[in-house]
């Protein structure tokens, strides 16, 4: 059997050599680092007696968006857009489908609650439950959400080829919000009623700029954690996020982290590819011949814990960093993919694989994309759709990076690995992210960035949200309201008040009730 192994990874380096491949500038280990692996004794055995953990465990559901209606209640309507806002003489037009829920509402008396979602990430759910839910009840007003463009139902082209994904962009989602809000006014024969606009992530920096661009149709906005200021790379994402994991967690815990990324680059350098495999559970594992191929694996991993700590917060990092403690700098790996192993159980396997990746991104027909939106192999988070990253590489951008950076999580996520997504998932050898940073640029200046200057806003944010700095932390705007919510990361304020809420958290839930219950009724 080794004799196997021996042979098949021969094979494959000869292999990989005579393929032809862009040149990469791999960024060879340093004299230090070389020094301090002398010193290294990696650990090869895992540990046959179980270790205790305090992190509780992440299951699908408390991931995954909820999509489907749970009462019969909540009605399916469609709405008429144009296919190109942006051409006056292009009048063709196409059928969105939004979801309604007036069983609150009272003509005359309830406002309208437009929940614009964040892409990818669709959901129902704020529709059935939430805190804008209850003030629904409370003020009579009847709840709305809609797909954007490009996103499973409200498919605006035949099939997802990129020339037809030309239409997808900022300015045409926020003026199908314009179309959404006139049609639910007279779907409810509401021509007076005040339309409250909300939503988190990108979502709510849509629903903000549609406040400005439809000051008399929209009433007020609620952004939760938006993201508002656009660049083309950016290190401030995972350096915000070592500057939590080490401010809550200590210098030891920052040791760790940055500890089990070295580790984890240095065992794929020296073609260590099954020990990772094994330490992950990865569905195949990662090749070192392909610096994208470490880099989606880099990436995935930095992910799984922000999403972990979006979930249970400043406890989080907490545990996080409890569960991780190593006795020695060459278990640092061992024991950070053993919590991986812990907390995301709820799977089969990880899928790292770029070119598995870039296949399904690249695929252009409606039925396989919307069935790849989230990953076959129930992957804990979902990878991005077609149209998700389409919109990331020719406008949204902020792509994160750890090279050059001060981050925990190594050098492995350079400008090179984005290029190339973008690249071979779209455009090929004619891609130029040149442009992508005029799109970003005209982007800015078109709604404002972090300075959208409009009335009648709340600006919420989580202190520990690593994209905080990408949002609206003050304003100077009438009646415009900005709450920065310590220990949290991104939207803890969109669900219920509850017992189990911090006494900032409440806080800020009671004061969002008391300013929208205000507009509803001005």
């Amino acid at each position: 059997m080794k004799l196997f192994l021996l042979s098949l990874c021969l094979c494959l380096a000869v292999a990989a050599a005579v393929v032809p491949r862009r040149t990469r500038n791999r960024e060879q280990f340093s004299k230090k680092d070389e020094e301090l692996l002398k010193l290294a004794s990696f650990k090869r055995v895992f540990k046959d007696e179980p270790v205790p953990m305090k992190s509780a465990r992440l299951t699908k559901d408390m991931v995954r968006p909820k999509v489907t209606p749970r009462h019969a209640d909540i009605e399916v309507k469609q709405f008429q857009t144009r296919l190109d806002h942006l051409t006056a003489s292009d009048q063709r037009t196409v059928e969105f489908q939004y979801f309604l829920k007036k069983e609150y509402y009272i003509n005359d008396m309830g406002g309208i609650f437009i929940y614009i979602n964040d892409g990818d990430v669709f959901t129902t759910e704020f529709l059935e439950t939430g805190l804008m839910h209850d003030i629904a009840i409370d003020t009579y007003s009847a709840l709305v959400t809609a797909d954007l463009r490009y996103f499973r139902n409200n498919l605006p082209t035949e099939n997802a080829a990129t020339d037809n994904l030309r239409f997808l962009s900022a300015e045409q989602m926020v003026a199908d919000i314009g179309e959404l809000v006139e049609e639910v006014r007279d779907e409810l024969n509401a021509p007076d009623a005040n339309v409250i606009l909300w939503g988190t992530g990108h979502g709510a920096a849509l629903a903000t700029w549609a406040r400005r661009e439809f000051p008399d149709l929209i009433q007020g906005v609620w952004s939760s954690s938006g993201i508002f200021n656009r660049t083309l790379w950016t290190n401030e994402p995972y350096e915000s996020l070592s500057e939590t994991i080490r401010e809550i967690g200590g210098d030891e815990c920052a040791e760790d982290v940055a500890n089990a990324f070295f580790e984890f680059e240095y065992l794929l350098r020296t073609y260590e590819w099954f020990f990772v495999e094994e330490s992950l559970d990865l569905c195949i594992f990662i090749w070192d011949f392909y610096d994208e191929e470490m880099a989606v694996a880099s990436h995935g991993l930095i992910e799984m814990i922000q999403h972990y700590f979006e979930v249970y917060h400043f406890h989080g990092v907490r545990n996080f960093c409890a569960d991780i403690r190593s006795d020695s700098r060459e278990e640092a790996f061992v024991a950070f993919a053993r919590w991986v192993r812990h907390v995301f159980t709820d799977r089969t396997c990880l899928e790292f694989d770029y070119y598995q990746r870039v296949y399904l991104a690249s695929q252009e027909n409606w039925e396989d994309v919307q069935q790849l939106s989230w990953d076959g192999v129930d992957n804990m988070y979902p990878l991005q759709s077609r149209p998700a990253l389409y919109h990331r590489c020719t406008e949204y951008a902020n792509l994160p990076l750890t090279v050059n950076s001060d981050s925990l999580f190594g050098r492995l996520i350079q400008q090179e690995f984005w290029f190339l997504y973008c690249s071979d998932s779209f455009y090929g050898e004619d891609y130029d992210y040149t442009e992508l940073d005029d799109a970003v640029a005209a982007l800015n200046q078109r709604f404002g960035g972090t300075q959208p200057r409009i009335t009648n806003a709340i600006y919420t944010n989580g202190e520990l949200d690593p994209y905080v700095s990408f949002g609206i932390s003050e304003t100077a705007e009438d009646d415009t309201h900005v709450f920065n919510i310590p220990n949290h990361f991104k939207s803890v304020d969109l669900h219920s008040i509850s017992a189990f809420d911090s006494e900032d958290v409440r806080q800020v839930k009671t004061e969002i009730a008391e300013i929208i219950t205000r507009w509803v009724s001005e």
